[in-house]
């Protein structure tokens, strides 16, 4: 089924190399249950394991967990390096943890805790009915989470984020960069070597941006690209207004995946995005190419030869072969060769943060000016973590007198066709965006935590307690980063604390189908972590003559690989699918 948001729902319907740092809960451990955590230091936060802890300590100031102590010591250790396989010979108890290797892999492995006790057990009320943490679990996620033996829970989910771009809203306005309605009387045609499209230049009652991809006027999306010719001329216009339209940073150039992530999804569309995790339905695949372009203004492209195929679980590697895949490919192909990269992704020392704190102060310095952010929906609280939106507000404050200036960037919903603007389109065709959970985490419990007595009492109830809606709920409002797998309600006094940007990702997955990488059969279950959308199969290596790259840019830039060289070596071909098959 389709994974709609109820956490985003229920937000609007409310508001519209680091080594370990231990922080603990700050309270005395003397005499009471210690219980080790460990935490993924990275953008999702991690403020709010300390918070969760001391209330949870607050709760069980009397509770006897083990014999001759009373009350519960949460200490806490905030990492990158959450390396589960080292759980055989760690002291911790408790991981929040990053990667996409699921509970059902480590608990195969012996590694974890079985916790469906707590998974199971009625915790919450929501309008007179009760529920469990697994109730909250989206339906075709629960399998990842569970041991494939006795079907227990031994892990949950704990956040993920979507790959796309961020667009800067405030430049977009004071540059006129906006797409016009048909029928907007300030309107002005620009011409660019990829077409012609009318841009806003004076928003009245009279004037009004384009619908945007929901179909719809006077909502977010307004005046944003629905087609790849539109975000070709978007971006020429770009140009021509004095910003560069994209960044990602030169230090980490996989990032480059993430809009490549991002566009196949959107291009694709749910049905056919999840074609690749359950093995059904249909996709066009590229069998060829034709000896004509596939943009106005871009001869290097080549319109892609399509076939229909049905996707069976035997034939799998039909979802690996879709058009869109290729699409999303010569995009960034294009952007490479239009000059429509920042300079400060050729440069390998310029780190992720440091991209976000040039893209928050556009215009503020003499640095390029960025339009576009290639990130995660999750950058901003990172950005906050590490200090460049306090940055951004000093020297704002320092220009212009400002204090503590909300910087207006947000989520750009990515295009769903090809040529044909949402507007153009007679077919009744695609309004809802596409989201992709391109990175996921878990939490679980060491198994080593099973001799230690009454400590996996104590873990379990601290597991269970962040798990509840206030605590969920709180998470939210903290670090504006949510669990798509999960469906819980959210407190108004935490939707409000949501900032400019994290609203906006929250409005955008409002009107979005969002696909979870999950299937019930045994083919994607063990290749998950190749399978799946963000997998390696799919950007890395990219092998070809003897040659590996490990990034999409690199293959282009290092390389000299077209689309359809790296679309070539990337496939899983119908020789190559028995790897994968386990039927």
């Amino acid at each position: 089924m389709k994974k709609t948001n109820k956490i985003l729902a229920a937000l609007l319907s409310l508001t519209m190399g680091l080594g370990f740092v231990g922080c603990g809960s700050g309270n005395d451990a003397s005499g009471k249950t210690t219980i080790k955590v460990v935490a993924y230091e990275g953008g999702y936060g991690y403020n709010w394991v300390k918070e969760s802890a001391k209330r949870f300590e607050a709760l069980n100031a009397t509770t006897s967990f083990e014999k001759g102590k009373t009350g519960v010591y949460v200490d806490i250790k905030i990492t990158k390096d959450t390396d589960v396989e080292t759980m055989s010979s760690s002291a911790e108890d408790i991981y929040f943890t990053n990667g996409n290797a699921t509970p059902r892999d480590y608990s195969q492995k012996g590694w974890l805790v079985d916790i469906n006790d707590i998974v199971t057990e009625k915790i919450d009320t929501r309008d007179g009915v009760e529920y469990s943490i697994a109730d909250k679990i989206d339906e075709d996620y629960r399998v990842i989470l569970q041991n494939r033996g006795d079907g227990h829970y031994y892990g949950l989910p704990y956040a993920d984020y979507y790959s796309g771009l961020t667009y800067d809203e405030e430049a977009f306005t004071a540059k006129k960069l906006y797409f016009a309605a048909p029928d907007a009387t300030s309107k002005a045609a620009y011409n660019s070597p990829y077409g012609t499209a009318d841009f806003l230049t004076a928003e009245n009652e009279t004037s009004r941006k384009s619908c945007g991809i929901d179909g719809k006027y006077g909502t977010a999306d307004d005046g944003l690209p629905t087609s790849l010719q539109e975000l070709m001329i978007l971006c020429a216009k770009i140009k021509q207004s004095g910003y560069v339209p994209f960044a990602f940073p030169g230090g980490h150039a996989n990032y480059t995946s993430l809009f490549f992530e991002g566009l196949w999804a959107s291009l694709a569309g749910y049905e056919k995005i999840r074609s690749g995790y359950d093995f059904t339905g249909t996709v066009d695949v590229v069998e060829g190419y034709e000896d004509e372009p596939l943009f106005s203004g871009i001869n290097y492209i080549r319109k892609p030869k399509i076939k229909t195929e049905t996707v069976s679980e035997a034939e799998g590697y039909y979802s690996t072969q879709t058009v869109e895949r290729y699409y999303a490919l010569s995009f960034i192909q294009i952007c490479q060769k239009e000059g429509w990269f920042a300079q400060l992704t050729n440069d390998t020392n310029v780190s992720h943060t440091a991209t976000m704190g040039r893209f928050l102060t556009n215009g503020l310095t003499s640095q390029e000016k960025v339009a576009m952010l290639i990130e995660g929906s999750y950058w901003y609280n990172e950005a906050s973590d590490y200090g460049e939106v306090k940055k951004y507000q000093v020297l704002k404050e320092k220009q212009t007198g400002e204090k503590k200036a909300e910087r207006k960037v947000a989520w750009m919903p990515l295009p769903v066709s090809v040529n044909e603007t949402v507007e153009e389109r007679t077919d009744g065709g695609r309004n809802r965006y596409t989201f992709t959970q391109s990175g996921s985490s878990f939490a679980f419990i060491n198994a080593r935590t099973k001799n230690k007595g009454g400590v996996l009492d104590a873990c379990k109830a601290f597991l269970q307690f962040t798990y509840t809606d206030e605590e969920l709920s709180k998470r939210v409002g903290m670090h504006g980063v949510y669990c798509t797998a999960l469906s819980h309600s959210v407190a108004e006094e935490d939707s409000n604390k949501l900032n400019y940007f994290q609203r906006s990702v929250f409005e955008a997955a409002e009107n979005a189908d969002l696909v979870l990488p999950s299937a019930s059969n045994e083919t994607f279950l063990t290749a998950r972590t190749t399978l799946s959308i963000g997998g390696k199969r799919y950007l890395q290596p990219i092998d070809t003559d003897g040659r590996e790259y490990t990034t999409i840019i690199s293959a282009i830039r290092s390389g000299g690989l077209t689309a359809e060289e790296i679309m070539n070596v990337t496939m899983v071909k119908a020789a190559d699918w028995g790897a994968y098959y386990q039927g």
